[in-house]
C-alpha cells in the first residue's frame, strides 16, 4: 500500500492528471454506450412489433380476398342457375339432361373464374347432383345426415361459412381438410327453394398464403382451438396468454424461450370468427 502512495506521489502533474481524469472520461461512455444499447435494443423490438402486424394484416387480406371469392362466386350462382332453369322452363322439348349439363358447365365456368375453389356441388330439390369432380357424390347421403343441409334449410338464401374439416363427402379426396361455404338457391320468381350450393376450398389453399413466410409460424385459431398452422404439432411454441386466442384480440409480445427471443401477433379475421396468431424470431 505503501508503495502505491509512494509511487503516486512520485508521479508527474501530468500522470496524476491522467489518472483522475481517466475515470471521469470513461464512465460518461460507459453511461452513453448502455443507453444506446438499450435504444438500440427497443428500437428492434419496436419495429419487429410493427412489422409483424402488417405482414398479419397482408396475410389475412389475402385469406380474406379467397373468402370474398367464393362468396361471389355463391352469388353468381345463384343468379346463373336461376337463368339456367328459366331458359330450361322455356324450351322444355330438351332432355332433362341438357339441363343438368348446363348447370354442370356453370359450375365449371365458376371454377375457371375463381381459380382458388377447389369443388363445387349442388344438389337441387330433387336430389340431383351436380358437380364439378365425380369424386364429390361418394356418400352423398351423408349431407343430409348433417348439419350442412339443415342449416341451409332454415336460412334465406345468405352466404354461410361451415367450420373447415376433414370429411368423407362432398370432397375430392377424403384426406385432405376443406372449408366449405354453403348457400340455398332460391327461385328468384317466386322464393321456393330450388336447390343447395357446397362450394370448397382445399386448407393447402390457406396454408400457401402462409408458407411463403418461411421465418415465422403461423396459426389460425377458432374457439380456442388451433383450426390451420404451418408447423404439424398445432402448438404454440412459446407460452402466450389465452387472450391471444380470443376472437377479436389485437396484441403483439416479445416472449423470451431457451434463449431465443420471439415476436407474437394476433389478429382477427373479418368473414370469419378466426384469429391468426403468428410467431417470429426476434433478430438482433
Amino acid at each position: 500500500m505503501n508503495f502505491i502512495k509512494d509511487k503516486y506521489i512520485n508521479m508527474s502533474i501530468r500522470k496524476k492528471l491522467t489518472y483522475i481524469y481517466l475515470p471521469l472520461t470513461l464512465i460518461p461512455l460507459l453511461i452513453f454506450a448502455i443507453i444506446a444499447y438499450n435504444t438500440h435494443q427497443t428500437t428492434i423490438i419496436e419495429r419487429s412489433l410493427i412489422a409483424a402486424e402488417e405482414n398479419n394484416w397482408l396475410l389475412v387480406s389475402q385469406v380474406e380476398d379467397i373468402l370474398e371469392d367464393a362468396e361471389n362466386c355463391a352469388n353468381m350462382l345463384a343468379i346463373n342457375i336461376n337463368n339456367t332453369i328459366e331458359k330450361y322452363e322455356r324450351t322444355q322439348s330438351e332432355p332433362k339432361i341438357s339441363l343438368f349439363n348446363a348447370i354442370n358447365n356453370e359450375l365449371s365456368y365458376a371454377m375457371i373464374i375463381f381459380s382458388d375453389i377447389n369443388s363445387i356441388a349442388y344438389v337441387d330439390i330433387t336430389e340431383t347432383v351436380h358437380y364439378t369432380h365425380p369424386n364429390l357424390i361418394s356418400n352423398i347421403d351423408k349431407v343430409n345426415e348433417e348439419d350442412y343441409r339443415t342449416t341451409l334449410e332454415g336460412s334465406n338464401g345468405i352466404n354461410t361459412w361451415f367450420q373447415l374439416t376433414q370429411r368423407d363427402y362432398l370432397v375430392i379426396e377424403q384426406e385432405e381438410g376443406v372449408l366449405t361455404l354453403g348457400k340455398k338457391i332460391i327461385d328468384i320468381h317466386d322464393g321456393k327453394t330450388l336447390g343447395y350450393l357446397y362450394i370448397n376450398i382445399k386448407d393447402k389453399t390457406l396454408k400457401d398464403v402462409f408458407n411463403k413466410q418461411q421465418s415465422s409460424s403461423f396459426f389460425i385459431f377458432e374457439n380456442g382451438e388451433a383450426l390451420l398452422a404451418t408447423d404439424d404439432n398445432h402448438r404454440i411454441p412459446v407460452p402466450v396468454e389465452e387472450s391471444f386466442y380470443a376472437y377479436e384480440s389485437r396484441d403483439s409480445k416479445v416472449y423470451n424461450t431457451d434463449n431465443e427471443k420471439m415476436v407474437v401477433t394476433t389478429l382477427p379475421f373479418k368473414s370469419l370468427d378466426w384469429q391468426l396468431v403468428s410467431v417470429t424470431p426476434l433478430l438482433d
